[in-house]
C-alpha cells in the first residue's frame, strides 16, 4: 500500500482521537503492520505507547500518553465509540490528580479503576479493581477520570506525594471534598510524617469552619434572626 494511502485511511482515526490511532485500529481500516513499520520509519507516524501511533502532523498534547494508554486497554474500539461515563478503565489515583493539572503528582506508571478485575502486560499500566458508579466518572481532555472527591479518597489512601495531596486538597469544593476525610487520614497517619499529618488536619480543620460558617449563613438573615 502507498504511503498517502494509508495516510489517508488513518486521517478519520487521527482526527477524532487527538491524532492517535492504534495498530488494531489502523488493520480494521486496512493498514497492515508491515505498512506501519515503514510510515513509522520515514518519520510519518510517531510511536507513543505500545501499539499506540500519533500521526506526524498532531501536535503532542499534555495528556497523550494517559490517551495512548487508555486507548491500548481497548485497542480495537475507537474513542467515539466508548461510553465515558462507563466504569471500565476509569483513570484513577495520581495519574487521575495529574489530569486534573497537579503536575506535582506523578502520573507513571497510568493507574485505571473497574468495577471489574482486569489484567495487562504492559508495566507502565496499573489496573485497579473498584467500586464506581457512573456518578463518580468525570471526562477530563477526553478521558473517563474519577471525580475529585473520588480521586482526594484514593491519593489519600495510596500516594506517598503528602506536599501533592496538601496543595490537591486544599482547592476541593465542599461538594467534592471526602466524607470520611478524618476516618481515612487516620488509616494513613502513621505513614505521613507529624508535620505532613498536621498539616493535613488543618485543611480538615479549615474545612470545618467553612461548613459551620455555611451553615450559619443559611440559618440566619442579614439582620442575624434565624430563618422560619
Amino acid at each position: 500500500m502507498k504511503a498517502l494511502d494509508a495516510l489517508n485511511k488513518l486521517s478519520d482515526l487521527c482526527a477524532r482521537q487527538k491524532g492517535l490511532f492504534t495498530s488494531a485500529q489502523a488493520q480494521e481500516v486496512g493498514v497492515n503492520r508491515t505498512t506501519l513499520t515503514r510510515l513509522a520509519a520515514h518519520q510519518q507516524i510517531v510511536p507513543i505507547a505500545r501499539g499506540v501511533y500519533r500521526a506526524a502532523t498532531a501536535p503532542a498534547l499534555r495528556e497523550e500518553p494517559v490517551y495512548a494508554a487508555w486507548l491500548s486497554l481497548d485497542p480495537k474500539t475507537p474513542a467515539w465509540k466508548r461510553k465515558l461515563d462507563n466504569t471500565d478503565y476509569v483513570v484513577s489515583r495520581e495519574t487521575a490528580a495529574w489530569l486534573y493539572g497537579f503536575d506535582e503528582f506523578d502520573p507513571k506508571p497510568y493507574a485505571f479503576a473497574s468495577i471489574e478485575r482486569k489484567q495487562t502486560r504492559n508495566k507502565g499500566i496499573h489496573l485497579f479493581k473498584h467500586a464506581i458508579k457512573p456518578e463518580d466518572v468525570r471526562v477530563v481532555d477526553g478521558l473517563p477520570v474519577l471525580s475529585r472527591q473520588r480521586t482526594a479518597t484514593e491519593i489519600l489512601k495510596y500516594c506517598p506525594n503528602t506536599r501533592a495531596i496538601i496543595d490537591f486538597l486544599s482547592t476541593l469544593t465542599p461538594e467534592e471534598r471526602p466524607l470520611s476525610m478524618m476516618r481515612l487520614l487516620g488509616n494513613r497517619e502513621t505513614k505521613f510524617s507529624s508535620l505532613d499529618a498536621h498539616q493535613i488536619r488543618s485543611v480538615c480543620n479549615l474545612w470545618r469552619k467553612e461548613d459551620r460558617s455555611l451553615r450559619n449563613d443559611w440559618g440566619t438573615d442579614h439582620t442575624g434572626r434565624a430563618h422560619s
